[in-house]
């Protein structure tokens, strides 16, 4: 079994990452005048930190399963209630 990936929120400061294989976009990032980058795998631009254990950290974190053939499961960071 693959390790779940891990998705944070972005803190979108500072990091020029358009496009780049870490950033997750809302909505359609070529298309957008002013994209905002809301997700990243990139642990050095999580908004709350990393975190090695999110799936100790459920109000934090929403497991997704993927079968092996969509690819690796993932963890999304969601904010804080």
């Amino acid at each position: 079994m693959t390790k779940p990936d891990v998705v944070y929120l972005c803190k979108g400061e500072g990091m020029p990452c358009y496009l780049h294989p870490y950033c997750i976009f809302r909505g359609d990032a070529v298309a957008a005048d002013d994209p905002v980058c809301l997700h990243t795998r990139n642990p050095e631009c999580a908004k709350y930190g990393a975190c090695e254990d999110p799936e100790n950290h459920p109000e934090r974190f929403i497991f997704q399963e993927r079968e092996e053939s969509c690819g690796p499961s993932y963890y999304w960071e969601v904010e804080p209630k």
